[in-house]
């Protein structure tokens, strides 16, 4: 592959790795809890979401980093044997 196809890969990677991070922690920041009427504690939906959101984040974040990185590493090599 050319070296800008390794780095617009990458940069994708980096990009929805960055935004699965900021929503996995907005998420997990505002699951609140509140108490029902009969006294228990009850939680909103959403709450299993956060824990897969920054997996995924910190996932995509590293092979979007790792793409980057190899692209530039290519760019390097394509100059050095011209």
């Amino acid at each position: 592959m050319k070296p800008a196809d390794w780095k617009m890969m990458g940069y994708i990677g980096l990009v929805l790795g960055i935004l699965f991070l900021i929503g996995g922690g907005w998420i997990w920041l505002n699951v609140q809890g509140y108490l029902g009427w009969g006294g228990e504690y009850e939680y909103y939906a959403y709450r299993y979401y956060p824990m897969p959101l920054l997996i995924a984040g910190v996932i995509l974040f590293v092979v979007g980093y790792a793409f980057v990185w190899r692209g530039v590493e290519e760019e390097k090599s394509q100059k050095s044997q011209t």
